[in-house]
């Protein structure tokens, strides 16, 4: 027999002691040099690396102003990263710490809950169904416990857990209950130990397969650019240091080494501002994908319906209110130890006077196989009570009743069925003390009638989430005739459905369509659920699931988007990206609208990129062809390109429009290779005729041509985002954000004034006549005009 004290658990004075000894139970350390890593981080890239070899390469060959102005340019994109990444840092462990699991402990002799850092060696904890175990310890009192040890092991079978058997933190229970003796905590638990080396590869987000695909697309352009461009400066005599230095400042300059950075800044902006409207992220590469999903899983309960569930009928046989039914649901849901629900919450609020004649003696756990609860008591007159509740097809299977009782049963099942009752049926066996408990030839008593009103907010909510081309499929555990009920009521129109035992019946093409057609799926297990989730995204959606309870863990994971509530159990909060504070759509509509801006003003550079730095590299092209020198200095195109960058960093804070964001918007990499062809041409095509107009017009000197071209590309590449920020006229628009616009007056005019500051000079730059800022002004407002035009022709080809 256990020492009854160790059930008392710790005292909190013992505990504060602890906690003082140990540390939190996190498994992470503080890390005293994390400002220094992220700044030192900023230089591990392969264009920085680029960039130092040049430098050297610069001064090697005695170009020792390049390699001063190049080694400054490093230093000057490195802190601006890392201003970007530190803050953006902050705003996600901010968040993050909101976001902190409790557990369950008994301190000074009763259940309390605690933060979960706050655990010490020592503690006693409770843990049932849908807990993650928060440290190492030994079972003291357990009643058909059993976890799922895979975060560890890989093996996702259930492992039993008897009286002093070790177990582990991070493995989740999947039945009975157990109280457990914290023995480690923190990063002296095994998972703490082998946290780095447990860490899988997590699947690639549709938004980060967007992002390598366009990286690879400009990849591919750039390298035969740079190389071409490299051939046609050495076969006209150039000499091998300008033509690998200015080929090397053409690649770093083609490519957009601020998607990174502009990417991470929208999507704390975006966590942000979700914060504020009741969702909070986990994982910042789904914003994206909130904003992109076209299909929403959901379950029926607290999305449909209140989640305010109350038991209105207790009936027997004989369709009768019967307190003897309720009795044995009450002693059931007393006693029980698993995962509490709504439903016994519902039975224990109409409170008895006493079962203190009832001694616990057993416990057959919830399982989503049996699909029900047994609690077997001791009796007054020393008696063993079995008593099960649970779903009505399997109550019935373990009772012995006549075809005539069971059609009664299934009359009064289908009736409360239909007037919108979860129903839960009733039955109970005697034994002798000494005898075997089994779950058969057990007597049926009735059935339980629990209603959960539909949700007033609920059809008007699903109206406005279809309305932004998001298909919301309902898959619940409840029969077809109560989903039907509740439905009708909100409003929802059903297009088709299916339950589970049609379902199992179809082959593989047959799911898949089935999936496509219908949107209620009724009766489904766990995994069924992760099945239509599977299925849905081979087809090519991007799929959004809800859930809150263990059940739900799978296609919370299997899902582009798993979204959980904050009031989840802990496995469905772990396998979750977004977190809602409330089970409500409205929420949802509000994380799904700040998802497609994320969205859309990281694609607003992706497209300004494609549309600029290609065209430009185009340009060099013909410059190296029919020019007699370079059409500017390497020094001068990292300048170039560090300028635009700084513009940029306030595209994360401009507006979208509102047409934008009514419909699910993907990476499309046709319509990005369409742009970058279009776009790029238009701006090479005007590159030319400047230097056309600067070379044979203006007979300007190399440095003064290359001066007025570097004002040139710089106005182009500030401008032409004002043109394609939206699909719509430069004039019915949203208006652009003061920041966007501020940034960008800023650095334009830093351009036009710098070749008249010695610093100009340092660059190689030189004063230009009033002439040439004239005709600049003429070829970049006739450049937007035609970019303009040719936006219509890219937008109306997709």
């Amino acid at each position: 027999m256990k020492d009854e004290k160790i059930f008392q658990g710790l005292t909190s004075t013992e505990a504060a002691e602890l906690l003082q000894k140990y540390g939190y139970n996190t498994i992470s350390k503080e890390d005293k040099f994390r400002v220094l890593k992220i700044f030192l981080g900023n230089f591990n890239s392969p264009i920085v690396l680029i960039l130092f070899i040049s430098s050297a390469f610069a001064y090697f060959f005695g170009e020792v102003r390049d390699s001063i102005i190049i080694l400054f340019m490093v230093l000057l994109s490195a802190c601006l990263d890392f201003f970007q990444e530190y803050r953006t840092g902050n705003v996600i462990a901010k968040l993050t710490n909101s976001l902190h699991r409790k557990t369950t402990v008994i301190r000074d002799g009763k259940k309390q809950e605690i933060a979960l850092n706050l655990l010490v060696p020592g503690d006693l904890i409770f843990a049932t169904i849908g807990d993650i175990l928060p440290g190492d310890g030994i079972v003291q009192k357990t009643d058909n416990f059993q976890v799922n040890e895979s975060t560890l092991t890989g093996e996702s079978f259930p492992v039993d857990k008897p009286l002093n058997e070790e177990v582990y933190s991070g493995t989740t229970v999947v039945s009975g209950f157990a109280y457990v003796i914290i023995q480690k905590t923190g990063v002296e638990t095994k998972f703490g130990k082998l946290a780095d080396g447990l860490k899988k590869a997590t699947p690639l987000t549709a938004y980060q397969k967007g992002i390598n695909d366009f990286s690879l697309l400009i990849l591919k352009a750039g390298t035969v650019i740079v190389f071409t461009v490299l051939a046609i400066n050495i076969i006209k005599g150039t000499s091998l240091f300008e033509s690998v230095l200015f080929s090397i400042a053409i690649a770093v300059g083609l490519v957009p080494e601020l998607l990174p950075v502009i990417a991470s800044i929208n999507m704390a902006r975006g966590s942000l501002l979700m914060s504020k409207k009741g969702v909070l992220v986990k994982k910042m590469d789904a914003i994206p994908d909130f904003g992109s999903m076209n299909i929403l899983c959901t379950d029926k309960t607290g999305t449909l319906t209140e989640n305010s569930i109350t038991l209105v009928k207790h009936l027997n046989l004989q369709n009768e209110e019967d307190e003897h039914v309720y009795l044995l649901s009450y002693i059931n849901s007393y006693f029980q130890t698993g995962l509490k629900n709504p439903l016994d919450d519902a039975i224990l609020n109409h409170e008895l006077e006493s079962v203190d004649q009832y001694q616990k003696v057993s416990e057959i756990p919830y399982t989503f196989e049996s699909k029900t609860l047994g609690v077997v008591v001791k009796t007054a007159d020393n008696r063993h009570l079995l008593i099960t509740k649970g779903q009505p097809d399997e109550i019935l299977k373990l009772c012995t009743v006549s075809e005539d009782t069971k059609k009664k049963f299934y009359t009064f099942y289908d009736e409360l069925s239909k007037d919108g009752f979860r129903v839960l049926a009733v039955c109970h066996r005697d034994f002798d003390v000494n005898e075997k408990i089994e779950q058969s030839e057990m007597v049926l008593d009735g059935l339980l009638a629990f209603l959960d009103p539909a949700k007033k907010s609920a059809g008007k909510a699903l109206q406005e989430i279809n309305q932004k081309g998001v298909q919301v499929k309902i898959i619940t555990g409840d029969n077809r005739l109560v989903t039907e009920k509740i439905c009708r009521e909100i409003g929802l129109e059903i297009n088709g459905l299916i339950d589970s035992d049609e379902f199992i019946t179809l082959d593989e093409k047959g799911k898949l369509e089935a999936a496509k057609r219908c949107n209620i799926f009724a009766r489904f297990n766990p995994a069924q659920k992760q099945e239509i989730i599977k299925l849905l995204r081979s087809d090519g959606n991007i799929v959004g699931y809800m859930g809150d309870g263990i059940n739900d863990a799978l296609s919370l994971k299997s899902a582009d988007v798993g979204i959980s509530v904050d009031n989840a159990v802990d496995v469905a909060r772990e396998s979750a990206d977004i977190i809602l504070l409330d089970k409500d759509l409205n929420y949802l509509l509000n994380g799904i609208t700040e998802g497609r801006k994320t969205f859309a003003n990281t694609n607003k550079y992706t497209l300004m990129a494609i549309s600029s730095n290609f065209g430009n590299m185009l340009s060099m092209i013909g410059a190296v062809l029919f020019l007699p020198f370079l059409p500017m200095l390497p020094v001068q195109i990292l300048l170039n390109n560090t300028l635009y960058d700084v513009s940029q960093l306030a595209l994360p804070f401009d507006t979208v429009d509102k047409e934008y964001i009514e419909k699910p918007r993907r990476w499309d990499m046709k319509f990005l290779k369409t742009a970058m062809i279009v776009f790029g041409m238009v701006s090479s095509a005007f590159d030319l005729i400047s230097f056309f107009v600067f070379y044979k017009i203006f007979n300007l000197s190399e440095s003064q041509f290359q001066t007025a071209w570097f004002i040139e590309s710089i106005a182009t590449q500030l401008l032409v985002i004002y043109i394609i920020r939206s699909q719509k006229s430069f004039f019915t628009q949203s208006m652009p954000s003061k920041l966007l616009i501020l940034n960008s007056a800023i650095i334009l005019l830093i351009a036009v004034i710098l070749p008249f500051t010695a610093i100009g000079l340092y660059f190689g730059f030189s004063q230009l006549p009033t002439a040439v800022f004239i005709s600049i002004f003429a070829i970049v407002t006739s450049y937007l005009i035609v970019a303009g035009i040719a936006k219509r022709r890219v937008w109306i080809a997709k």
